[in-house]
Formats: structure tokens, C-alpha cells, sequence
């Protein structure tokens, strides 16, 4: 492996970004695939002032799935933006990491997603299994907590892994 590599963290925790920080910069390396990565600079980005409306790029993909039955087993069906389920789907996976974060129900206002560019589709293997997401332009409206919690925590599922993680454009 040669070059510069650029990775960006995200989370609703504060505490949890800053000790990450602070952790990597003292260490002064990353192991990547058994590859020592030395740490060069760590930077803390001051987040975005929230708006009930907000347009971002993904910087990977959104993952969003509902789950069908079909032949006596469960199925994920992954769903595209442009299918009505998915602004629905989006926003329920929004307000249950609201509630896991802030110990509380979001408030009512919901959310409405507008692509502003033809989304991308993205077929990747996660551990063996085939996950559809989905690289996009698109503007957010509703409710400025849930946003904040798309930006902080990432859109969609699979989050931990890497999906779902957007910059404001």
C-alpha cells in the first residue's frame, strides 16, 4: 500500500470521537489488513449547523431493506431511492437511533428525501453477504434532529461497517 489515505469518523457520541482521536494520535499508527498505516495528522471537523432542510453526498453507500418472506424464508429486499418505501424505511431507522442516543421518542415531524441526482447503485460483499447501497445527491426535509442523526450516526443500516456516511454539499 502507497499513498495518502483520508478516513473519517462519525458519531453521535462526542466523547467517543475525541478518545478515538486522542487514542490514534498517541499510538501514531493504524494495522489496515496487517498493514501498519503511520498517522500523520487527526482532525476534529466542527459538524454542520442543523436545518430542517439539508442536502448531502454520500461518501458511501445508503443501505436500506425491508424484509419480505417468500417460500417459507425471510428475505432482506434491499430498497432503491426512488422506490416510495424507501424515504419510509429511511426515517423509521433515523428514529430508532434517535431513541437509542437520546434515550427518547423523536419528535413527531417526519422526514422527506429528494434525489437530486440519479443515484448509483453499489453491489458489495459485507461477511459473505451480497448488500445493495447506493451513492447519491440528495436533500433532506423535516425534522433538524433526525438529519443530525443521519449526519452523526450515518443513513440506513449497517453503519458500523461503513455504510451510509454523507458530507453536506
Amino acid at each position: 500500500m502507497e499513498g495518502k489515505l483520508d478516513w473519517f469518523i462519525s458519531s453521535p457520541r462526542e466523547e467517543f470521537v475525541a478518545n478515538l482521536a486522542h487514542g490514534i494520535l498517541e499510538q501514531g499508527f493504524l494495522l489496515l489488513l496487517n498493514h501498519r498505516l503511520i498517522v500523520e495528522q487527526v482532525e476534529v471537523l466542527k459538524p454542520p449547523s442543523f436545518e430542517s432542510r439539508m442536502s448531502f453526498r454520500t461518501l458511501s453507500p445508503i443501505v436500506v431493506s425491508t424484509g419480505i418472506t417468500r417460500n417459507g424464508s425471510f428475505h432482506k429486499k434491499y430498497l432503491s431511492p426512488e422506490e416510495p418505501d424507501f424515504s419510509r424505511v429511511l426515517e423509521e431507522n433515523l428514529r430508532r437511533k434517535y431513541h437509542a442516543c437520546c434515550g427518547k421518542e423523536a419528535p413527531g415531524e417526519g422526514l422527506s428525501l429528494e434525489l437530486l441526482r440519479h443515484p448509483q447503485s453499489k453491489l458489495l460483499d459485507y461477511k459473505g453477504i451480497k448488500v445493495r447501497g447506493w451513492f447519491m445527491r440528495f436533500a433532506v426535509e423535516g425534522n433538524a434532529e433526525l438529519v443530525r442523526i443521519g449526519y452523526e450516526a450515518g443513513f440506513g443500516e449497517n453503519n458500523s461497517a461503513g455504510f451510509g456516511m454523507v458530507e453536506v454539499c
